[in-house]
Parts: C-alpha cells; sequence; structure tokens
C-alpha cells in the first residue's frame, strides 16, 4: 500500500514515521456538512472536536499532537494537492485520500509550520478510458439528541416558593395564583392570561414577576423536531493516452433547528483537474478548486447576542407567549428572529495550480 509522506509516496512497509491514511471511499459514505468532520473516529491520536455543532456548516477543530503553544494554534499543517487550504472548503466526495502524518519527523520536510503535525489530502484524478459519470446524493434530517426537560408553570411556581422560603423572602406565588396556574394547564380558554395587564407595558409588568398566566417550555417552543439537509455530487471523469480529466460539481445544504429563525449554510463546490502529455518528456497539468458558501444567522455582529440560548432556561413558563393581540409576545424574543435581523457571510475560494512534468 502506497502513502503520501510528503513530497514523495512511498509503501507503508517502510514506514520510519508514524503516519495514517484514510480513502476517499471512507469519507464519501458519511452524510456530513464538511471534510473535517468525516475525519472523525478514522484516524488515531487525530482529535476532532466542534464546539459549534448542531449550527448549519459548523467546522470542527483538529488537533493531532495537542496543546502546544499560549495562543491556541496549535492545528495540523493541512496541504490539498500541495496547496494549503481549509479542509472545510473541499467537497468530501473529491477527496482521493488522506495521509496523517503524526509525528515530528514531518517538520524535516515542511519546517516549523509542521510542528503539529500534517494533513496531506490528495483529490481525484482522472483515468484513462471512457467517460465515467458517478452521481451521489444523500438527504437527511438532522434532529437534537437530548434537550433539557422543563418543568410545567404548576411545578416551576412550587419550586419557586420552595426557593423564597429557604431564603427567607415572601412566596411570589399566592395560593389563589397557583390554583389558577393548576387551572389554566388543564383549560386554557378558561382563564385571561392577561388579566393583571391593567394598560401597563407588557414587558415591564411580566418580565421576571409573577404575574400573569401560561404554561410554555421555551425549548420545545424554539426548537424543531427535525431539520432538512441534503448533499449532491456530479462528476466526470475519463480521457485517452494524452489526456486525462476529473471535473465534478457539489452542493451541500442545511437548514438549522430553530424554528422561528431563518438560519441555514449552503456551499457549492467546483473541481477540475486535467493532465496532458504534451511530448514524449513534458505532462502538464491544471488543478481548478472553486468554493462558495453562504451562511445565514440571527447571531453575531449586527444581529442577536448569543444570550439567546442562555436565556432559554431562564424565562419562566407561567407567561403565556401570545399577546392579547395574537402575536408573539416581546419576552419570547420570536419577534427579534423574525424581524430580519440576520448576520449573512459568503465565503469565495479560487484555487487555480498548473505545473509542467519533465522526465
Amino acid at each position: 500500500e502506497v502513502v503520501v509522506v510528503g513530497y514523495g509516496t512511498q509503501k507503508k512497509v517502510n514506514l520510519t514515521g508514524s503516519v495514517s491514511s484514510v480513502k476517499g471511499e471512507e469519507l464519501s459514505q458519511r452524510p456530513v456538512a464538511n471534510a473535517t468532520q468525516s475525519l472523525q473516529g478514522l484516524v488515531p491520536g487525530l482529535t476532532v472536536s466542534n464546539a459549534n455543532s448542531g449550527r448549519p456548516g459548523s467546522t470542527s477543530a483538529l488537533s493531532l499532537r495537542g496543546q502546544g503553544n499560549l495562543s491556541n494554534t496549535a492545528a495540523p499543517y493541512i496541504l490539498v494537492d500541495g496547496v494549503e487550504m481549509d479542509l472545510a472548503d473541499v467537497n468530501p466526495n473529491d477527496i482521493e485520500s488522506i495521509s496523517v502524518l503524526k509525528d515530528a519527523a514531518s517538520a524535516a520536510i515542511y519546517g516549523a509550520r509542521a510542528a503539529y503535525g500534517v494533513i496531506l489530502v490528495t483529490t481525484k484524478k482522472g483515468k484513462e478510458g471512457k467517460m465515467r459519470i458517478s452521481y451521489q446524493g444523500t438527504v437527511g434530517w438532522s434532529s437534537p439528541t437530548v434537550m433539557p426537560k422543563m418543568a410545567n408553570a404548576y411545578d416551576y411556581a412550587l419550586f419557586f416558593n420552595q426557593a423564597c422560603a429557604n431564603a427567607n423572602v415572601v412566596e411570589q406565588y399566592s395560593t389563589e395564583k397557583l390554583q389558577q396556574l393548576h387551572q389554566y394547564m388543564q383549560d386554557p380558554m378558561s382563564l385571561n392570561p392577561w388579566d393583571e395587564l391593567e394598560g401597563n407595558n407588557l414587558v415591564g409588568a411580566f418580565e421576571n414577576t409573577p404575574k400573569g398566566l401560561g404554561n410554555v417550555d421555551y425549548f420545545d417552543l424554539h426548537y424543531k423536531n427535525t431539520a432538512f439537509k441534503q448533499n449532491h455530487n456530479l462528476s466526470l471523469s475519463g480521457g485517452g493516452k494524452k489526456a486525462q480529466y476529473y471535473i465534478s460539481a457539489g452542493l451541500y445544504e442545511e437548514d438549522g433547528i430553530l424554528r422561528y429563525a431563518d438560519i441555514n449554510y449552503k456551499r457549492l463546490n467546483f473541481n477540475a483537474n486535467v493532465s496532458s502529455q504534451i511530448t514524449d518528456w513534458l505532462n502538464l497539468k491544471v488543478n481548478t478548486k472553486f468554493m462558495n458558501s453562504d451562511n445565514d444567522t440571527p447571531f453575531g455582529d449586527g444581529a442577536l447576542s448569543e444570550g439567546f440560548y442562555h436565556s432559554l432556561a431562564r424565562f419562566r413558563p407561567t407567561i403565556s407567549p401570545i399577546d392579547p393581540n395574537g402575536h408573539f409576545t416581546e419576552l419570547t424574543m420570536i419577534p427579534y428572529l423574525q424581524s430580519g435581523t440576520y448576520t449573512n457571510t459568503q465565503k469565495n475560494n479560487l484555487t487555480l495550480t498548473g505545473s509542467f512534468e519533465a522526465q
């Protein structure tokens, strides 16, 4: 078995350094957003961590040799067909093989950039023969694995009163209010949840107070059960003795799991590898890669704060999410999600490489 070890290749049985290899077939069968996620569990010693798991288009951080500096930049050096590139920008379906150089011997070839390991990615090339057309598509749904189980309004009020008693302060929910909450849970139409409004500002009067009636689980309110994702790849390859080609295009699209937010990620990939034997001793190779990504999220600079997630577990379930006019209350934060305020991040990456090989 041949393994890429740097600027050349070597038989695996002759290796003296620590090198792991992954075949492209193993990556293409995994329905993930990008190649960084697809490496998880395939390479011994490679740590793949995703702090933003669950968000559309989230990328993973790779670590081979642990934390080695104070600036937290101990990431491996990644080369795709000899060019430094973000592994998340590569279509997993275009990868022929990945070699992971894990020990310090790689620094002899790549210098200081290889202090935390090297990941060498080789993309697919055309082969002599008739044109081969390949299509691969996956359609799926994302779903939260474990969601916090929140107390209902009546139990919450009992727990809150218990906390007040432990702190030697006046209980906030009276016996009458507890009875109303219990009745509201049984029949929401039997009571007016805004009977205590009395012309006051809704947010000021009800935010973090025992006023109002409701029974809402904010995690159930904001999170969908499933979010749609799809991945499509089309490739053409072939050629004669003098020239071979491999051309591919890929589309990946993923929706967010939040019910009322405009949150999604889309990525387009184009790849073309062409090799031509100009003379008996001269060979021309041209490699073109293009990636376009579009990410919409209601969070970030100029949009909502990440405190949104923190607040979901802190809002009182004893207040109705629907205001007297039939709209979502400001307390639910849904009007903010629906207001059109969001961050749009677009990324375009074009790589053109050419080479002459003389024999």
